[in-house]
């Protein structure tokens, strides 16, 4: 289960821009629909990507997601795996809310974190981080598949994650004794290199922009 403050959500009445952008942070296909910002409890429901893009060519004007909405049903949490996967597969579902006591939404699951609990781990070809680095003006695009001996290379900086093997990736790197793993669009400043999150799969860094010189601010 994702719990509560993991969950990315798009936002009912915002401009579908912003939430183009928050989906392409974070690469799933499916998103919960919040009518509030950032809150979980105000889940009415879900969009897949492919819903957003067609509300973007019908309703060229000012579309919001609330007109494309999807129902999102909830399980309670003393649900047994087993019994979640049954309902889901017999209604044709790929996600639902999980509540626990009162109603409150405590987390959210999928068919495939079930699958990976019961069977597990399941990979696709969107799990492998990807390696790539490529310029971008005086910062670099970076995939989190990238290691440190290959960032070291590129930057000519042997320090960088000295206490770290050359093998780490720059996800492992970047989250490296973080509690809370980075999230899309977060930035951080780490052995003097800045870095921004760009992309996201199942809470690990697919992609992140990094400016050597630790100020991307500043003028050149």
């Amino acid at each position: 289960m994702l719990p509560e403050d993991d969950i990315v959500m798009v936002i009912a009445d915002a401009p579908l821009s912003e939430n183009l952008i928050i989906a392409h942070m974070d690469l799933h296909t499916r998103f919960p629909v919040t009518a509030h910002k950032g809150d979980p409890q105000a889940i009415i429901g879900y969009v897949t990507f492919k819903d957003m893009m067609l509300l973007a060519k019908t309703h060229p004007g000012n579309p919001v997601l609330r007109e494309v909405v999807r129902s999102l049903i909830s399980l309670p949490k003393e649900m047994t795996l087993s019994d979640a996967l049954r309902r889901m597969t017999a209604e044709h579902l790929h996600l639902a809310l999980v509540r626990g006591d009162g109603g409150t939404v405590v987390g959210m699951i999928t068919q495939e974190d079930i699958f990976e609990e019961l069977v597990g781990d399941i990979q696709d070809e969107f799990d492998r981080l990807p390696k790539h680095i490529s310029p971008s003006g005086h910062q670099l695009v970076v995939g989190g598949g990238v290691t440190l001996k290959q960032l070291r290379d590129h930057l000519k900086r042997q320090d960088l994650g000295a206490s770290l093997p050359a093998s780490t990736t720059l996800n492992d790197w970047l989250n490296y004794g973080r509690e809370d793993p980075l999230h899309g669009g977060d930035t951080a400043i780490i052995d003097g290199i800045w870095s921004q999150v760009r992309k996201i799969r199942r809470r690990r860094i697919t992609e992140a922009l990094l400016d050597p010189s630790g100020n991307p601010f500043e003028a050149r």
